[in-house]
């Protein structure tokens, strides 16, 4: 809806890659013991990262709005305000309010569960999914044959 940088949702692969290979290994998977898993998660985590510092940085040398602002504070406003990312590109009409913006969910289970509820559990799916396929690729016979 509004641009804004979602800097958790990256790291969202290392938590359900960790789950995945701790399990597949505490289960006794050949491949889940091996060190090139546990190293990709690494590389992967340091990555992101990197790529998380590296636009913060350079949304701090070429659209810093708040002085004497920290870099983690820079990260957190990004991440959590509306329209803060690059300004100048943002639009210009006023915002509406909260309660406009996000009518009640069509989903409607008692109202127990919100849309940002939903939203988690999908992209933690949709992580999960990526990450089993990848590995199932990688090391069992469907990547060869049909199973």
């Amino acid at each position: 809806l509004y641009h804004r940088l979602r800097f958790p949702t990256i790291f969202l692969p290392v938590f359900n890659g960790s789950v995945v290979l701790g399990s597949a290994a505490l289960s006794g998977a050949e491949w889940a013991m091996a060190v090139q898993p546990w190293i990709a998660l690494l590389v992967y985590a340091a990555t992101a990262s990197a790529a998380t510092l590296f636009l913060t940085l350079l949304h701090r040398a070429f659209a810093p709005s708040q002085v004497g602002e920290s870099l983690w504070a820079t990260m957190v406003r990004l991440s959590s305000e509306p329209r803060a990312q690059w300004p100048h590109f943002q639009d210009k009409n006023t915002m509406p309010e909260d309660s406009d913006l996000w009518a009640p969910s069509s989903l409607d289970f008692g109202r127990v569960f919100s849309d940002g509820f939903f939203i988690a559990c999908i992209l933690h799916y949709l992580s999960f999914n990526f990450i089993d396929s990848g590995l199932a690729s990688l090391y069992s016979d469907c990547f060869t044959t049909v199973c």
